[in-house]
């Protein structure tokens, strides 16, 4: 299995219990939504990477919403790497542009 370095991240946040939050579809040309499911309502940072490690997309998405969209469709075709912090829980995983 590949490993990729996540360049520009100095803080470690613990890593906790699973929390529900769903990314889809995968793949994507265009939209990922970003479904949290969780009884404390709080913003959740999502960071994209490229496969060098850069952040290449940051996006607040706001506790007043259920589902938060991540418009993807200017990313070139490929495989990509997200972040999401939400209430000190992280989640890491890949995704594919089409």
């Amino acid at each position: 299995e590949e490993l990729l370095m996540l360049k520009g991240e100095t803080n470690n946040p613990q890593i906790k219990g699973e929390e529900d939050i769903l990314i889809y579809p995968n793949p994507t040309s265009t939209i990922l939504n970003v479904d949290i499911n969780s009884s404390e309502r709080h913003n959740a940072d999502i960071k994209i990477y490229n496969s060098a490690g850069e952040i290449i997309l940051s996006q607040v998405i706001s506790k007043n919403i259920d589902v938060g969209t991540v418009n993807v469709s200017t990313l070139a075709k490929g495989v990509y790497v997200y972040l999401i912090s939400h209430n000190d829980i992280v989640k890491t995983g890949k995704f594919k542009k089409k």
